[in-house]
């Protein structure tokens, strides 16, 4: 291994799901975390990026635009962020949020724990969307899509088609 304080010489052996670096100053050992069978437990299938679009226009002006996603990584971790707009012909209003933390899950729930301490818990089903057959995870109710499965382009095909008022979560 090379950096700008020179070249390392590392050795390396891997048993089983243990990985030994060993070089002039020490040894580390890493172990590989194997995903938890308890009830209570990080999913992989449900890693990934899944995103709430909404976009509503008023017939006398005004229009109120959402936008919340998470990102629940296969590691435990989770991002969330949020936001809406709305307005009128009297003025408007921004808002946004945004958190993160450890997440678990069961066949029936997430459990969002989040670094400021906050623990909640959400009702899970995984559903596949009624038109084109997407994966959905909906949580209390609200239908997300897994935006990282297709990519950048699903995304933008699923808000123009939302936009449009052609596609129902």
């Amino acid at each position: 291994m090379s950096s700008a304080e020179g070249t390392f010489r590392l050795t390396y052996g891997i048993e089983g799901n243990t990985l030994r670096l060993t070089g002039s100053t020490g040894q580390v050992t890493l172990t590989r975390v194997a995903e938890s069978s308890g009830e209570d437990r990080v999913a992989s299938d449900l890693a990934g990026k899944w995103c709430y679009v909404s976009n509503v226009y008023a017939t006398g002006g005004g229009a109120r635009s959402s936008n919340t996603c998470f990102t629940l990584s296969p590691d435990g971790r989770y991002e969330y962020s949020g936001e809406t707009d709305s307005y009128n012909k009297f003025g408007g209003a921004t808002s946004q949020s945004a958190d993160r933390g450890t997440w678990t899950a069961t066949e029936t729930s997430i459990t969002a724990s989040s670094a400021s301490g906050r623990i909640t818990t959400y009702v899970l089903e995984k559903r596949n969307h009624p038109k084109n057959n997407d994966p959905m995870l909906v949580l209390d109710g609200q239908a997300f899509v897994d935006v990282l499965s297709k990519g950048a382009v699903a995304l933008t095909q699923f808000t123009l088609a939302r936009i449009s008022g052609r596609a129902s979560s």
